[in-house]
């Protein structure tokens, strides 16, 4: 994999193309798969663990 393959999975690169991007783990960029995922998980999957006993 070269690194426009894996530039291409990264929505901010898409209009910053020539982005040079240090941070940590914590706050660093995410491919969009990672944002697809986290995006479902919160439309259909997100709820307060041990509040109250009932289905979604």
């Amino acid at each position: 994999m070269n690194l426009k393959d894996i530039k291409s999975q990264f929505p901010i690169f898409k209009s910053n193309k020539n982005l040079i991007y240090f941070d940590t783990a914590n706050s660093a960029q995410k491919p969009i798969q990672v944002i697809d995922a986290l995006e479902d998980f919160y439309k259909n999957h997100y709820a307060n663990i041990g509040r109250a006993v009932y289905g979604l």
